[in-house]
């Protein structure tokens, strides 16, 4: 579980990729007719809060 963790916050360091992976949560919602909130997006993509503060 740690070990998955590290690897999450090392991809969302790549500024390309984490702008990709909103991106496709923000269509994500559009397909699915969903108001995009920060909690959604935070389940969406796998993160805490502290995560997102970091």
């Amino acid at each position: 579980m740690q070990e998955e963790k590290i690897k999450i916050r090392t991809i969302f360091n790549d500024a390309k990729v984490l702008k990709q992976e909103l991106v496709n949560y923000f269509t994500h919602c559009n397909d699915n007719k969903e108001v995009p909130t920060k909690l959604g997006m935070l389940i969406y993509l796998d993160i805490t809060e502290n995560t997102l503060k970091k």
